[in-house]
Order: structure tokens, then C-alpha cells, then sequence
């Protein structure tokens, strides 16, 4: 029932779209700061 309603509800489509595209924005930025910055492996 709930799935059904995350699915098929519109403005839930439009909110999670927005959730997706932070946490993708936080994962490839906080990614990137790793690839340019570096990080300590010997810690």
C-alpha cells in the first residue's frame, strides 16, 4: 500500500526526485574532495 503510493503519487515523485539528487550531489562531491585532497590510509 505504501509502495504503491510512493509510486504512483506525484508530488512523492517530485519530493523524492529532489532527495535522490542531494544525496547523489553529496556522494560525488564528498568523492571528489577524496580524489583531489587525498585521504590518510596509513591512519
Amino acid at each position: 500500500m505504501v509502495a504503491k503510493w510512493l509510486r504512483e503519487n506525484k508530488y512523492v515523485a517530485g519530493f523524492l526526485l529532489f532527495v535522490r539528487l542531494y544525496l547523489g550531489y553529496k556522494w560525488i562531491t564528498a568523492a571528489w574532495q577524496k580524489f583531489t585532497d587525498g585521504f590518510p590510509v596509513d591512519s
